[in-house]
């Protein structure tokens, strides 16, 4: 201690002052933990929409791929819960090799299964299953519109479709469309 005019000098901080420090350290802690779980909850939001977005890309394409390559003088067979057709776009091998494929939208899963009755081949992909909703509607040539699956299944005068127009909604996601053109040139 050195005494200085009578009074204690001392070197160091406050208590004031110290409780001034801990308070703006604790406030700038605050501010950096908001900071870093803001970044962490956009990034798992990302990564969510990532493989949200990896997953419908993958339905567009498997449909695609087996309506484009449908077996010429065939067409889409809408069903109670899908619709079915036949392929040479298949899980089996990479050549072609006619299968019928169907596509089945009911119990919160998109389900594709395919079989060979020759072959006695059949296989079955879950292809997601967190289907919260699904419309499938045909488009009719001869009625020159879109018809919802349920309203095919009744009419007796409808012809073949030659569109195919899926909306889906999978749980805590927007919906989205998957457009097709089912005529094949014969």
């Amino acid at each position: 201690m050195v005494m200085a005019f009578g009074k204690l000098n001392i070197k160091g901080f406050t208590l004031v002052e110290v409780l001034a420090g801990l308070i703006i350290a604790g406030i700038l802690s605050a501010i950096l933990a908001s900071v870093i779980n803001q970044g962490i909850q956009t990034s798992q939001a990302l990564l969510e929409e990532r493989d949200s977005s990896i997953h419908k890309a993958a339905l567009r394409r498997i449909i695609h791929r087996d309506i484009k390559n449908m077996e010429v003088r065939t067409s889409i067979k809408p069903e109670t819960s899908g619709f079915s057709l036949i392929t040479s776009h298949n899980i089996l091998t990479s050549n072609p090799l006619p299968v019928t494929v169907n596509w089945n939208f009911s119990n919160g899963k998109i389900v594709r299964s395919e079989e060979n009755e020759e072959l006695l081949y059949s296989a079955e992909q879950i292809i997601h299953q967190d289907l919260n909703s699904y419309e499938l509607d045909f488009f009719c040539m001869t009625q020159d519109r879109w018809i919802s699956l349920d309203n095919w299944l009744l009419i007796a005068e409808r012809g073949e479709p030659v569109g195919l127009r899926l909306r889906i909604q999978f749980k805590d996601q927007k919906p989205f469309a998957i457009i097709e053109n089912a005529r094949k040139i014969q």
